[in-house]
């Protein structure tokens, strides 16, 4: 009992470098998306972000538990002791959950369905603003996924606010005007 709490303490004296330990697991052809990259995206408003703990990734096929085993090596060394532990999703077959050893999930690993287009931001690859609205829209259109529909429907609007945030800032910036074009006021006098 009394190791056990002492390895309790441990991992919440250093779950603060959990995130940092999961990112340096991925490769460069692995795509986070979800929350983490709508985040990434919505990075100069933050007050249109929304915290979370775990990062969801595409893998290749075939490589979800390959994944999360490498990701949960890297942590129950940081830790220190056997905190984490892989395991295959109930609901979805093609993805692998990385859960501590108190119950929180700290990173799904899945393999899409189809291709998911991807940008490189600060040399990760993070799930684009297009793909996310057209998976969203599907999803509500078909109710296939009733249990998310509050919180894809939140994504959308925060998604629609960015787009309308960048659209008014491209409008506001105003090419000046060359020498020529500058005509003085009518009541100015030299």
């Amino acid at each position: 009992m009394e190791n056990k709490l002492k390895n309790i303490e441990r991992f919440h004296r250093k779950k603060h470098k959990i995130a940092k330990a999961i990112l340096k697991t991925l490769d460069d052809d692995e795509i986070i998306h979800g929350q983490r990259a709508l985040n990434i995206h919505l990075r100069k408003y933050p007050y249109l972000q929304k915290k979370t703990i775990d990062y969801d990734v595409f893998v290749k096929k075939g490589k979800a538990m390959k994944e999360a085993r490498e990701a949960e090596r890297k942590l129950d060394k940081l830790m220190g002791f056997d905190a984490f532990k892989s395991q295959r999703s109930k609901i979805h077959a093609s993805t692998v959950k990385l859960k501590a050893l108190t119950g929180t999930t700290y990173a799904d690993f899945t393999v899409p369905d189809t291709p998911v287009p991807s940008k490189m931001i600060n040399k990760r690859r993070y799930r684009t603003l297009e793909s996310f609205k057209k998976h969203i829209k599907s999803t509500l259109k078909s109710g296939r996924a009733e249990f998310r529909r509050a919180k894809d429907e939140d994504m959308l609007n925060r998604i629609r606010i960015l787009e309308r945030l960048k659209k008014q800032k491209r409008r506001a910036v105003k090419k000046p005007m060359k020498k020529s074009q500058w005509v003085p006021p009518a009541n100015l006098k030299w």
